[in-house]
């Protein structure tokens, strides 16, 4: 309505943005690279020129060009673009440069979410004693007491303590924690945040399978109810972070099949590792010489093992130094 009453009104920034967030990748692409050619130095363009090619398209290696022009332009004193390309690596599984940005996150931003974040990086990949020793040193100097509990029921859980999980669960919910409600329509903010995957998974391992199925059967009609009405959703991004979480939900319910054939999309997608990881989440334990589920792992695997090879070579090249 605002460009028929004034096509010139907006930006090409605004534009830009207004098509980003509305599923529009090409309009999004088209208008940013406008703004890039008027004000050629702003980190902030740069950042969603490769968000673009990151969240909607999957293609890391166009998006990173971009973002280190980003860094380039003042934008490595920025958190959230830190933050980004933290995320973009984790994605394919260059842990090394995951954890340097999200550390120059929490250098540049030292919240409590961030912190939150780190013990995720380093218990889903099974350093539970070095996660373990991060919240601790870091809790003792900081207000994020909650963050640093909740933190520790994740990883205890992950790690497959129960009995530990169950008691910072507990402390938890006495310091005022309250466990996300889901639901009936997914949005973009609750994607990214932890929820009761990790709470059902505790009540199976602990005999309260009943308790388990009922947070599971809402909760899977949820995010299948998303996929129904939104066969043509653009983020794949957002695509693989609720078929992990659909996958998780039936591999805590025993259902392999329906587990493995949401396992083998995240192979047409991509795969985050949040909010688990297929290799260390305990759900997935009973699946691991199951030669299906081996199978499907190998091939992500190798599918982001070949996106690393090229950002290798990028780098050989000098087309890229990140």
């Amino acid at each position: 309505k605002i460009l028929e009453i004034d096509p010139n009104y907006l930006s090409y920034d605004e534009k830009g943005s207004i098509y980003f967030f509305s599923g529009k990748a090409d309009s999004a692409i088209k208008y940013m690279l406008k703004e890039d050619e008027v004000d050629p130095d702003n980190p902030w363009t740069n950042l969603m020129l490769g968000q673009i090619y990151v969240y909607y398209r999957n293609e890391v290696i166009k998006a990173l060009p971009y973002f280190q022009k980003a860094l380039a332009s003042g934008g490595d004193l920025e958190p959230e673009i830190n933050i980004v390309i933290s995320e973009t690596f984790f994605l394919i599984g260059d842990n090394v440069k995951a954890e340097k940005y999200l550390k120059n996150a929490i250098f540049l931003r030292p919240e409590c979410s961030l912190i939150g974040e780190y013990g995720h990086f380093l218990f889903t990949q099974g350093k539970y004693s070095e996660a373990l020793n991060f919240l601790d040193s870091i809790c003792m100097v900081n207000d994020c007491g909650q963050k640093c509990i909740i933190s520790k029921y994740y990883l205890y859980l992950t790690e497959g303590d129960f009995e530990k999980a169950e008691h910072y669960y507990n402390s938890a919910v006495d310091a005022g924690y309250k466990q996300i409600e889901e639901y009936k329509v997914l949005y973009y903010w609750n994607l990214y945040k932890y929820d009761n995957l990790y709470l059902a998974c505790l009540f199976n391992e602990t005999g309260r399978r009943n308790e388990a199925l009922r947070i599971l059967k809402e909760y899977i009609e949820v995010h299948e109810d998303f996929l129904k009405e939104n066969k043509d959703w653009p983020f794949l991004f957002q695509l693989s972070i609720i078929k992990l979480r659909l996958a998780t939900a039936y591999a805590i319910m025993y259902e392999k099949d329906k587990a493995l054939k949401y396992l083998a999309e995240l192979e047409k997608t991509v795969y985050f590792e949040f909010p688990c990881s297929i290799k260390t989440f305990p759900a997935f334990n009973k699946f691991r010489d199951d030669p299906e589920f081996k199978a499907i792992l190998k091939s992500i695997e190798k599918k982001r093992a070949a996106i690393r090879a090229q950002v290798r070579r990028m780098e050989e090249k000098g087309e890229i130094n990140m």
